[in-house]
């Protein structure tokens, strides 16, 4: 469990997180860019992708929190 964070850490860290910033910068407007602009839906996709990742990084450390002092009894 702690190397698949430190693995989905890296990737978000120099891969996805450059790509989010990039996307974003794409998008002229959040307010005046239609939903449906190839920008908005890159950015979209991207930004699911990292509160998924995110989701999961927080369930593994609380998992990690709760199985290690359980696992040295």
């Amino acid at each position: 469990m702690l190397l698949a964070a430190l693995i989905v850490n890296i990737f978000i860290v120099f891969k996805l997180y450059p790509e989010v910033v990039k996307a974003k910068q794409e998008v002229t407007s959040f307010e005046r860019e239609s939903p449906d602009s190839p920008a908005r839906r890159k950015f979209t996709r991207l930004h699911a992708l990292s509160a998924t990742l995110n989701l999961f990084l927080i369930v593994d450390g609380i998992t990690l929190l709760i199985a290690v002092p359980a696992i040295k009894k």
